[in-house]
């Protein structure tokens, strides 16, 4: 984006520290031209509503110094955006948690107002928090991306650090313990969850476990447990555990397990006018068509162990069980169902 004068970005992630520590590596030079032909650093600035205005790297810190106004002074929003109008060219603006700000009309005026000349000079101001909704008058002039949640890769090169830098040998615990925090938002939640489940003889996955079942309780609507029953306490029902060992000890082995009981209720939507219902289930069917997610559909009278057989499921593989609930994530304001269910 920043190649192609992009000048407004909304950039959503759950750790704005380490998203500026790395687009700082990638775009922080300036491009070659006539007055300047070697390329050098880009001034790079951060805005947060506590500390102002602050340089990011020695440019920065002398471009903020030439904003007119002292930089620490700056904690108004609109003070701030307006101040950098005088911003050096290619100059790059992190600007914090900017969804505490969309509501406030002179904010988005201000943001609106730097397009052209940021586009002019190079420069580029960069939105960031963890789910940035733009208004209206913004959604045509800055262009949102995701940060994806770290992968195995990412997590492998953070939880070996962390154990190298403890001296602890994890021997056959490494591919379990990446499976445990694969989900997390940011690596500086893994290392933090992996930093505490560590000790001399190696990783807990047990305390590892614990901590990501504390995290996924934060999501509206679910439910997580870890079942301590297996199929050798569910009596009959031979065919679903004949089935399930040969599923569980597949090439697909889950990572975990996710329930709706009751699912007909939840997508009945027959007295649903809103179209809500409609909207849940849409994001559903998305969802595990995007992620290729296998799925059974269980169907029996009451007390013929459909949920008996979810929870022994779990027990069985030694993975979380999700319950999960489209009624419970419904709200009162417009699109706040959509939003909270996307969440979970």
């Amino acid at each position: 984006m920043r190649r192609r004068a992009v000048p407004l970005v909304a950039y959503h992630t759950a750790d704005p520290e380490q998203t500026v520590d790395g687009a700082e590596k990638l775009a922080g030079m300036r491009e070659p031209t006539e007055q300047q032909p070697e390329p050098g650093p880009a001034p790079i600035l951060e805005w947060d509503c506590a500390r102002g205005v602050r340089g990011r790297n020695k440019p920065g810190e002398q471009c903020a110094a030439q904003l007119g106004t002292e930089p620490a002074l700056l904690t108004n929003p609109t003070e701030a955006l307006m101040a950098f109008m005088r911003a050096e060219e290619e100059s790059i603006i992190f600007f914090h948690n900017a969804q505490l700000w969309l509501d406030n009309p002179s904010v988005i005026q201000a943001i609106w107002n730097l397009r052209d000349s940021f586009k002019a000079r190079r420069c580029s101001l960069v939105l960031l928090g963890p789910d940035i909704t733009l208004p209206q008058e913004l959604r045509n002039d800055v262009i949102t991306i995701e940060e994806p949640a770290p992968t195995e890769t990412d997590i492998d090169r953070v939880i070996s650090k962390t154990a190298e830098d403890a001296k602890v040998a994890l021997n056959g615990e490494k591919t379990k313990a990446i499976d445990t925090l694969l989900g997390y938002g940011s690596e500086f939640a893994v290392e933090q969850a992996f930093a505490l489940s560590l000790n001399k003889k190696g990783v807990n996955l047990d305390k590892l476990w614990d901590l990501k079942v504390r995290d996924l309780r934060k999501a509206a609507g679910l439910e997580v447990s870890l079942p301590k029953e297996n199929f050798n306490d569910l009596a009959g029902c031979e065919g679903f555990k004949e089935f399930m060992r040969m599923y569980l000890n597949g090439r697909k082995r889950p990572r975990c397990e996710f329930w709706l009981d009751e699912i007909e209720k939840m997508v009945g939507g027959t007295g649903d006018t809103s179209g809500v219902s409609q909207g849940l289930i849409e994001q559903f069917l998305n969802w595990t068509q995007e992620r290729r997610v296998d799925g059974m559909l269980l169907i029996g009278v009451p007390g013929a162990g459909k949920s008996a057989s979810c929870k022994t499921t779990a027990g069985e593989a030694r993975i979380p069980l999700l319950r999960g609930s489209m009624s419970t994530v419904k709200g009162s304001l417009v699109g706040q169902s959509e939003g909270q269910f996307k969440a979970l």
